[in-house]
């Protein structure tokens, strides 16, 4: 199962796509916010502009992804114009992916990094930690490592994917267990 994952932001945003039953990362990038939006609205609200999410050549079916977003939650904080057009990102990018994806999930940040890390209160270190314990180190341009390049929103992006790819790795293990 594939999971396009994307850590939405006011002005750019991550997307990685993580390859759940490989373990895998087949891709990770940074978007401009107004280039998909502009997208969406380009194409109508049912479809995700592709073009400008994916690697040029990326080869998958949409049908058997999962698509998951970064939901934003509300911790008592004061929020500004920013978060609340995020907000509007969040469901415009959900809304398109319905009928594209064989699921989309809306994650809050909380559940990502508890679930990661196994700490209510992890933060994003936390979670780049155990993201570089499991799949290895970030490298160097001489010699890179499976996260070489991931940087900024990618993380996060990143981190959705794999919470959202392990959540359905448990799933498909249980529905396994009770058949028997």
């Amino acid at each position: 199962m594939l999971v396009l994952g994307i850590d939405p932001g006011p002005k750019s945003m991550g997307v990685a796509l993580w390859d759940a039953k490989a373990e895998k990362i087949l891709f990770t990038k940074e978007v401009s916010s107004d280039d998909v939006m502009r997208g969406i609205r380009d194409v109508g609200m049912e479809h995700i502009p592709y073009n400008i999410l994916l690697h040029e050549g990326t080869q998958y079916h949409d049908h058997d992804c999962f698509l998951a977003i970064e939901r934003i939650r509300g911790y008592g904080m004061v929020s500004g114009n920013e978060t609340f057009d995020t907000c509007e990102f969040i469901g415009a990018m959900a809304e398109a992916g319905r009928d594209s994806f064989k699921k989309v999930f809306k994650v809050p940040r909380k559940t990502v990094t508890s679930q990661l890390t196994g700490s209510p209160k992890a933060g994003d270190k936390d979670v780049r930690a155990y993201l570089i314990d499991r799949l290895g180190e970030v490298g160097t341009k001489k010699n890179p490592g499976p996260l070489y390049g991931v940087v900024n929103h990618m993380w996060p992006a990143l981190a959705v994917a794999i919470c959202v790819g392990d959540a359905w790795k448990l799933t498909e293990r249980n529905k396994k267990k009770q058949k028997k």
